[in-house]
């Protein structure tokens, strides 16, 4: 258990690295978006429909992250019932 519990800290590790990075890069470009210049100029992007754009990004995003927390949960209760049904079987026991 101990080994499967550092596998899965070794594999998130590069994931929480890259988000970190996206959102580092992100917070460093909004700052330059705003301060505007020529290229702002020639853009005509209502604000309202930048608000609108960010909100579904968002939702996406939070309904990505939901979906891959109740998938994993959904795994990991497959698997405890597998290890659960191997115990039974080993000790020759029934469960309820």
């Amino acid at each position: 258990m101990n080994r499967r519990l550092e596998k899965i800290k070794h594999l998130a590790r590069p994931k929480v690295a890259a988000l970190g990075a996206a959102l580092w890069i992100i917070l460093c470009a909004v700052p330059a978006m705003a301060q505007g210049g020529a290229a702002a100029s020639e853009t005509t992007v209502p604000g309202g429909v930048l608000v609108m754009i960010t909100y579904v990004v968002l939702w996406v995003f939070f309904g990505g992250v939901l979906f891959a927390a109740i998938w994993r949960q959904r795994k990991l209760q497959r698997e405890l019932d597998g290890l659960e049904d191997r115990i039974d079987r080993l000790l020759g026991t029934e469960s309820n």
